[in-house]
């Protein structure tokens, strides 16, 4: 099912179109996109009826350049002529727009993200019009939480992560309010990209280093603890896995090495970031990695499509990617320029938003393994059940926790009976409008609390409470939990004086823990759904059966299902698209699908002119091959794209091309004949201090 992105922008925004179209086919994601009408933004908004609140399943974008709201009112010269009364105006917008943000919030269950966009040249020059706008930004910020709904993205986020050269393009600005180069619109919808890519897609939950020469310089088992060197480069290394820990990832070790050799380096080495208190599980023996990834996996009871896996060592990367297919598996690049590169862009590392689960994972995970060392030393199921001492709480669902809630809705896979995802605005709405009632399951045990782990949403029907979705975290399988959760329900129906219970259950290649939980009930098929007296549900207790030699398999399998083609591209963004011009080249690669630009035409030689205009108009309109006499038009140009076009062009030659110049001279031919007479009255004066990187472009007209 498609997902839709909503953009609306206070500029013409439709440049983004190519490059998000790009990522989305990478990542073979369907997303329709759509762009709201010109400076729409606070309509968008607000409108009921509209782009965004339609969208009930996707992303919203607004776009903000804040000195578009003083362009049709004077403009930026405003400010020089008035400022009190300029500053009033931005002062209301900023008020308009943080109103119609919350309204919006509340209309759409869409999440919406709020990219706030760089200044132009004109703004950065004038230093107190600069720090007026910088003060608008962090205000904006500051009105909206980063657990929130609406997420505001500040310009330094954009810059930060991109390498652009030239954000401006004045002449695109001038002509159609098209304010940004190419380059920084192809980091503008990269970073849009990433956060869909962050809503859309599972997360990857662990993060496994290797220790030699990844988490440090040298082998500590030839140099030992003190011999080891963390340079600047491991440190930045290790700042980033620690911050990715406190941001809810589970980190794993995985090295061939003695383990008294690595802990020497933990626990003498009084320079270490990362401490063993931050790592979950540890692998450290002389077993391939790729077996030693998969002892991890199911011991963490994770998928293998969970992990992203780090090594300095290519062989062993290799080696992972071969036997592991679905690890993301990144190589440590020696160079601390290039770590940081790809430090900042690995994607299924995002998080959209954190919760306090998140910030607990590694304890919930240290607790779990001593629950395993319990029951290994109990008999039966019941006695290991009986000595967890476990502690169950189910309630109606709070304000505070719905944040974890559409968390775990979008991420729990093993237990989710119905599989149904929807966003945290979503999930918002249905409980507003009384569509569903939420119940939220805590549970605890003498080793400690796991947490926020088990939801249930439901509707009531005349006959029966139907059970839109009912799931348990992983980490609270196995201990009748679930059956705890179903009783319930089963509370709840008699209370409302409903004689059953109705569970919608659709089968997938990972919830086969959810379909043995329904096999334990006396269940009655019924149009799709699985029905059981309300009685029944109230009495529901755990089985105490061991698992059949063919349920072992399954879990197995279902540790072993994986994306490997999304693996790779998220591989190529680490470390290969993670440059403003790596991206552009492979946007204009993707195009162009068939290689360079031709100017088709072989009656005579054309002219370096005209084959600069050629390029320009395959780049911008994606074709690889131009006539010399078809139409701009015809090739598929609008006024939009002229603008690009024209723009280039002005860039390129020192003439002020007007915009009309291609709707009168809409073919390569005429367009060069009109710039060779532009640059015939070009002064020498103009000449000598143009410089271009464009050929011989004095003899350009010659033919």
């Amino acid at each position: 099912m498609s997902k839709r992105i909503a953009i609306a922008a206070t500029f013409t925004a439709e440049p983004l179109g190519d490059v998000l179209a790009f990522w989305f086919a990478q990542l073979t994601l369907s997303v329709d996109l759509a762009f709201a009408p010109y400076n729409q933004t606070l309509q968008q908004l607000l409108d009921p009826s509209g782009l965004f609140a339609t969208n009930r399943d996707g992303l919203n974008v607004v776009l903000v350049r804040f000195e578009d709201w003083l362009r049709f009112d004077g403009g930026l010269s405003s400010w020089v002529a008035d400022p009190i009364s300029a500053q009033a105006k931005l002062d209301r917008g900023l008020t308009d727009l943080t109103a119609a943000l919350s309204a919006s919030a509340r209309l759409s269950p869409a999440p919406i993200q709020v990219v706030i966009c760089p200044p132009s040249a004109n703004v950065l020059r004038d230093e107190k019009l600069a720090g007026v706008f910088e003060a608008l930004s962090n205000r904006l910020a500051g009105k909206f939480s980063p657990q929130g709904l609406v997420t505001i993205v500040p310009p330094a986020a954009v810059l930060d992560a991109y390498d652009v050269v030239e954000v401006n393009d004045s002449a695109a600005d001038e002509l159609g309010h098209v304010p940004y180069s190419t380059e920084f619109f192809a980091a503008l919808g990269t970073t849009i990209a990433r956060y869909a890519t962050a809503i859309f897609t599972p997360r990857r939950k662990v993060l496994v280093v290797d220790c030699d020469e990844t988490l440090w310089r040298g082998v500590c088992g030839e140099v030992g603890a003190q011999g080891v060197e963390i340079d600047p480069a491991s440190r930045r290394f290790q700042e980033f896995v620690v911050g990715q820990q406190q941001r809810g990832v589970v980190v794993a070790l995985c090295s061939k090495n003695a383990e008294t050799d690595v802990l020497d380096v933990f626990d003498q080495r009084k320079d270490m970031i990362l401490t063993r208190d931050d790592v979950a599980a540890s692998r450290i023996n002389w077993e391939p990695k790729s077996t030693n990834l998969r002892a991890l996996a199911g011991e963490l009871q994770l998928g293998l499509d969970s992990f992203v896996f780090v090594d300095d060592n290519p062989v062993e990367c290799a080696e992972v990617r071969s036997n592991c297919p679905g690890v993301l598996v990144l190589e440590r690049p020696a160079e601390a320029f290039t770590l940081d590169r790809m430090l900042k862009h690995i994607w299924p590392l995002d998080r959209a938003h954190a919760t306090n689960e998140d910030e607990q994972r590694t304890e919930f995970y240290r607790q779990e393994r001593e629950r395993s060392a319990l029951r290994e030393s109990t008999a039966t199921l019941n006695d290991f059940l009986a000595s967890l001492e476990l502690h169950v709480e189910i309630s109606d669902v709070e304000e505070k926790q719905i944040a974890r809630v559409a968390q775990l809705i979008e991420r729990t896979n093993q237990f989710n009976l119905s599989g149904i995802r929807r966003s945290e605005a979503e999930l918002r709405h249905l409980l507003a409008t009384g569509t569903l009632r939420c119940l939220v399951t805590h549970a605890r045990d003498r080793f400690g609390d796991y947490g926020l782990v088990g939801v249930v949403l439901f509707g009531v029907k005349d006959e029966a409470v139907e059970v839109d979705t009912f799931l348990l975290s992983c980490r609270a399988l196995g201990r009748g939990v679930e059956h705890r959760m179903l009783a319930s329900v089963g509370k709840e129906a008699r209370a409302l004086r409903r004689a059953r219970v109705e569970l919608a259950f659709e089968p997938s290649a990972k919830n086969e823990p959810a379909r043995r939980f329904l096999q334990t009930l006396d269940l009655k098929p019924c149009n799709g759904l699985n029905r059981i007296s309300a009685d029944e549900a109230c009495a529901a207790k755990v089985c105490a059966a061991p698992s059949s030699a063919v349920e072992i398999a399954d879990r197995k399998a279902d540790v072993a299902v994986a994306d490997e083609n999304r693996a790779n591209i998220f591989q190529r963004i680490a470390h290969e698209l993670n440059t403003t011009s790596a991206i552009v080249e492979a946007i204009a690669a993707w195009r162009l699908r068939d290689g360079e630009i031709l100017l088709v035409d072989d009656e005579r030689e054309h002219t370096p002119l005209e084959l600069a205009i050629a390029d320009a108009w395959g780049e911008v309109l994606g074709v690889a091959r131009v006539g010399l006499n078809q139409n701009f038009f015809e090739l598929g140009g609008d006024s939009l794209l002229a603008t690009l076009i024209v723009s280039r062009l002005r860039q390129s030659f020192p003439i002020n091309l007007p915009l009309h110049a291609l709707f009168d001279f809409p073919t390569v031919a005429d367009l060069a004949s009109v710039i060779l007479q532009e640059l015939a009255e070009t002064s020498m004066d103009d000449l000598d201090s143009f410089d271009s990187d464009f050929e011989a472009w004095p003899q350009a007209g010659a033919v």
